[in-house]
């Protein structure tokens, strides 16, 4: 039996309709959100992404408290799970943005969803 061309298609993405947001993004913004931290990580002047200013710090202090984790490149990975873009730094710190992810505009936060990777098999 042949499948309707609606079922042949890939069904459209839903806009994100979730009342809260995900925990990973809460912390991270709470961490941002915290004057205490403002020298290991911090929102970036224009409050559109945020810095990372020193990676070991962050390992060692400040992801133990917030996450089961305290690996970096775990919270690396994670920002890029949830889409966000490095953007290139002349020091070493490490900027990362997201269209949606922005100080004083928590309620953004449940926007945010997970990418989702394509399943299909070129072929």
């Amino acid at each position: 039996m042949l499948k309707s061309p609606d079922t042949q298609t890939k069904k459209a993405r839903k806009p994100n309709t979730r009342k809260v947001a995900p925990s990973f993004l809460k912390s991270t913004y709470d961490i941002l959100s915290n004057p205490e931290y403002q020298n290991v990580i911090s929102w970036n002047e224009d409050g559109d992404g945020f810095i990372i200013k020193d990676a070991r710090r962050l390992e060692d202090t400040i992801l133990p408290a917030f996450f089961k984790h305290k690996n970096f490149h775990s919270f690396v990975r994670q920002l890029n799970n949830y889409d966000f873009h490095k953007i290139k730094q002349d020091d070493n710190s490490s900027e990362f943005k997201h269209d949606q992810f922005r100080r004083d505009q928590e309620h953004l936060l449940k926007e945010i969803a997970r990418k989702n990777p394509d399943k299909e098999v070129g072929g």
